[in-house]
């Protein structure tokens, strides 16, 4: 037998579905449309970049002596023995008696004085030499990491097909390839530079290379963590390729099944440079197009490490204002 509910009480039920359903809208709405799709190419942090690790200088100093403490003597004491030595300030040279003789004994320890002065002030100027050579071996070791990201307008997505195509031909094996990676997105950068609307710049100064190489794996991480479908991936291992496209119920909707906004894809660029300074604030197109000159003239020898993401990578995946917003809340207006 089917339970009736009073009125009141299937009114009380009806708000409530009815708020619950509310709740739902709106923050579905609040929510940003999962970017399903990117691609990324990159790599670095290779050890033949950094040198040897042999040290500066050994803890031996100076082993030869300078003089003898035998014990032997040369007569008894009933006799002078006498033997010429060198007295620096006490005219010349002499004779040296195990009686009397001060003049010429306080010479000789004059002379000896001197020459442990001279031990001394070799062995502190090597200390000091190995001291700064040891310091400049650290200040080459440290790399300063940034983070670029880049709001890109729909209407340049032709440039992501270039860099599937770049990443098709690239070698990044060695520190020559990866440059050439970094000089051509610069280049594919500055060629679009109207295109980008939003951008940001993060820097971590001077960091140890162990620390640098950590903090770059995470900030790659959380790049490539913002898709779920991985399009291209360019690395050391060579270019693996997934699935790019998924059908949509329409041209209308995205590959999750709402309404499609294609406004705009978001390239980031993580790189770990060797004292090469990159501007900072982004806040017009002049500062824009100074920022990706600077890229795109990094040489191999200033590159330790650098990764190129982008997303979204398909045409059935969309990016609206506000999801990109949303994703990146880093990205200023340009």
């Amino acid at each position: 037998m089917m339970r009736r509910f009073p009125p009141t009480r299937v009114l009380q039920l009806a708000r409530r579905w009815v708020m619950l359903a509310l709740v739902v809208l709106f923050v579905g709405a609040a929510l940003p449309a999962e970017a399903r799709s990117g691609g990324s190419m990159g790599g670095g942090f290779r050890s033949r970049s950094f040198g040897g690790g042999s040290s500066f200088g050994g803890g031996g100093g100076f082993s030869r002596s300078f003089g003898s403490s035998s014990s032997s003597s040369w007569g008894s004491r009933s006799r002078s023995v006498a033997f010429p030595i060198f007295i620096p300030f006490g005219g010349g040279w002499g004779s040296h008696s195990s009686y009397g003789g001060g003049g010429s004994a306080w010479g000789g320890l004059m002379f000896f004085l001197i020459i442990g002065g001279i031990i001394v002030a070799v062995v502190v100027i090597g200390r000091l030499r190995q001291g700064a050579q040891a310091a400049a071996h650290d200040r080459s070791q440290q790399v300063d990491l940034y983070r670029v990201q880049l709001g890109v307008q729909a209407m340049a997505r032709p440039l992501q097909d270039r860099l599937e195509d770049m990443a098709g031909r690239l070698d990044l094996n060695s520190d020559a390839g990866l440059a050439a990676m970094l000089r051509r997105v610069g280049q594919e950068l500055r060629n679009n530079v109207e295109s980008i609307e939003y951008a940001s710049v993060e820097q971590l100064p001077a960091l140890p290379l162990r620390t640098a190489e950590q903090r770059f794996g995470d900030w790659s991480t959380d790049a490539r963590g913002k898709y779920d479908r991985e399009v291209l991936r360019l690395g050391s291992a060579g270019v693996k390729r997934g699935q790019k496209e998924v059908a949509t119920v329409s041209a209308l909707h995205d590959e999750d099944g709402q309404f499609a906004v294609h406004e705009f894809f978001v390239v980031s660029l993580i790189l770990a440079l060797r004292r090469v300074p990159l501007p900072l604030q982004i806040n017009d197109a002049r500062d824009m197009e100074a920022l990706l000159d600077h890229l795109a003239q990094v040489g191999e020898d200033r590159l330790v490490a650098a990764e190129v993401v982008w997303s979204p990578a398909s045409q059935s995946d969309s990016m609206s204002r506000d999801d990109m917003q949303l994703r990146y809340p880093e990205l200023r207006p340009v």
